[in-house]
């Protein structure tokens, strides 16, 4: 698993703040920081004892919305966000920001009928390594939701 840098980590904050902001809650990373299995859980506000309402993991694309017919999330993301979704009793939702700024998301509990119902091994190719590869479900954009975004 490669380590996120710290631009990754500074454009990931930078895509959960407009989500936050666009949809009116208060996200703070999932407990156990980095070793968690997804980025955030989302509060209706910051108050204590507030329920968590959504569990999200981010994916920032350094490619414009229409240059892939489809987003690769990893089979042990969706997984994680499973998992989340029934420890905090909420919804769950891979949320993808593409470069040119627009972002999207999907619903844990529908990645897996968008992608056709099984996982696929995708073998890297921007990475030396030809061994390296993942289980990954393909996500068609066409099903995913556009969140409406200010600024």
């Amino acid at each position: 698993m490669r380590r996120a840098t710290k631009e990754h980590d500074t454009r990931q904050q930078h895509a959960a703040d407009r989500y936050a902001q666009a949809r009116g809650l208060h996200l703070e990373r999932a407990p156990g920081g980095r070793i968690s299995p997804v980025d955030y859980v989302a509060r209706a506000s910051p108050r204590y004892g507030e329920p968590v309402v959504e569990a999200l993991e981010f994916k920032c694309r350094g490619c414009g919305i229409g240059a892939f017919p489809d987003v690769w999330a990893e089979d042990r993301k969706v997984a994680a966000l499973a998992y989340a979704s029934a420890f905090y009793d909420c919804e769950a939702y891979l949320v993808v920001e593409w470069a040119d700024g627009e972002q999207r998301r999907i619903n844990v509990d529908d990645i897996r009928r968008a992608a056709g119902g099984a996982p696929v091994v995708r073998h890297r190719q921007d990475r030396d390594d030809e061994r390296d590869s993942d289980l990954v479900w393909c996500v068609p954009v066409m099903f995913m939701e556009k969140i409406p975004l200010d600024g």
